[in-house]
């Protein structure tokens, strides 16, 4: 049964129903996300699971053209934030295969090419101890965008009714994790992906998308919002008054993205030649979620009107993330007028330059996922629920769908 949803969040990321009120545990559990209670470890091609306590770090010598395997481990940093900093570190360049939740504990396998020998400790720490290093030994090739299986998860539910009902609820979460494998599940892009004390990634992808520079400034820069600390917020306030120098001297270290764009505009740098001047993963990143939005939107409208994840798959189990191709290379009618008329409802129009259109995405996704080795531990802080997802599905979908507004969000 398909259930429209109306909470601010969901709706701003394209979140617009719940498709499973079968996995919903009625108020019994919630689950208030963050690094102490959300753990999230990597599946490699070879199943092999990315948990410091169940691999062997070791010292090596790492000579010139050898690959060599590390497990990064991370909090409160992102992927590509904890990379650079390990590579600076190492001397090495790093690669990876996903993106890793920066608001939750994250493990994952990441790869270097020696360029000359290197001896390497077993163990490194950085950032005060939110990076972590383990030198897990010589491999056969670096790592690539999407080479893994998945992602296996440790999530810690509360009890959040009267000690009455612990029994009921007990029984409502092993009816649910038993269901769990046989069921299907919207695959959602998760809030990660947007932001949650700032969902405006997509925002900033849109106006890139449509080469209104100005915007995509605005958006990285200023736009200040109530989720942010006192001192961040008054950076972005500063940068919408114009004052440039003010904010750069506001914002904290850790926001090089705003504080380079900044630097641009202050050497007199255009809006347009400031933004392109990112990293190019991070306006990949940006644009793509754009994408992911409209992905969103056109997966919640396939199931209103077809009415269960079921019946949706059948008609379009794969769907591609939207883009400049406009539906044009989607099989199937009913699946291609979904995609254009999503475009066509939520972009302006997408500016057709090389240096914009390189930043799409052309993957297709599919629309539904399932659920494995779902299992829970009752332990005295609450309930470990574990269970594993395959690449590109995101466990706060799953959680959304299970506790509803009692998924809590950092």
């Amino acid at each position: 049964m398909i259930i429209r949803c109306e909470r601010d969040l969901d709706v701003k990321v394209g979140l617009l129903v719940y498709a499973r009120s079968e996995v919903y545990l009625d108020n019994y559990f919630k689950h208030i996300k963050g690094p102490s209670t959300f753990h999230v470890y990597e599946v490699s091609i070879d199943a092999r699971i990315a948990d410091p306590d169940a691999l062997k770090s070791t010292d090596v010598v790492c000579k010139n053209g050898e690959v060599i395997e590390f497990l990064l481990c991370k909090e409160r940093v992102s992927t590509i934030d904890a990379v650079n900093y390990a590579s600076k570190k190492l001397k090495l360049k790093l690669t990876y295969a996903g993106l890793k939740d920066s608001e939750a504990f994250t493990c994952q396998f990441v790869r270097a090419l020696c360029t000359g020998e290197v001896r390497l400790s077993s163990r490194y720490s950085l950032l005060d101890g939110r990076v972590r290093l383990y030198t897990v030994g010589k491999t056969s090739e670096i790592l690539h965008r999407g080479s893994l299986l998945g992602n296996y998860f440790r999530v810690l539910l509360s009890f959040s009714g009267g000690v009455t009902e612990l029994s009921k609820a007990l029984k409502t979460l092993d009816r649910v994790v038993n269901a769990l494998p046989n069921l299907l599940l919207p695959n959602f892009f998760g809030y990660q992906r947007f932001g949650t004390r700032r969902p405006l990634t997509h925002l900033i992808g849109k106006a890139i998308a449509e080469c209104n520079f100005e915007e995509a400034v605005r958006y990285i820069v200023g736009h200040p919002l109530r989720t942010e600390s006192e001192k961040v917020a008054a950076a972005r306030e500063a940068f919408e008054r114009g004052e440039l120098k003010e904010s750069l001297r506001l914002f904290p270290r850790k926001f090089w993205i705003e504080r380079s764009i900044i630097r641009k505009l202050i050497r007199g740098f255009s809006p347009k030649d400031a933004v392109l001047s990112l990293d190019h993963r991070i306006l990949r990143l940006y644009v793509e979620a754009y994408q992911a939005y409209l992905f969103n939107i056109a997966l919640s409208t396939g199931l209103l009107e077809c009415g269960s994840v079921e019946d949706f798959s059948k008609r379009c189990g794969i769907l591609p993330l939207p883009g400049p191709a406009d539906g044009k290379y989607v099989k199937g009618k009913y699946c291609r007028d979904l995609i254009t008329q999503v475009v066509k409802s939520k972009c302006t129009e997408i500016c057709d330059t090389n240096e914009v259109r390189r930043l799409f995405s052309k993957k297709a996704r599919p629309t539904y996922f399932k659920v494995l080795r779902p299992v829970y531990k009752a332990r005295r802080e609450g309930v470990w629920f574990e269970f594993e997802l395959p690449s590109g599905s995101y466990a706060t979908v799953l959680l959304r769908e299970m506790l509803r507004g009692n998924l809590i969000l950092p």
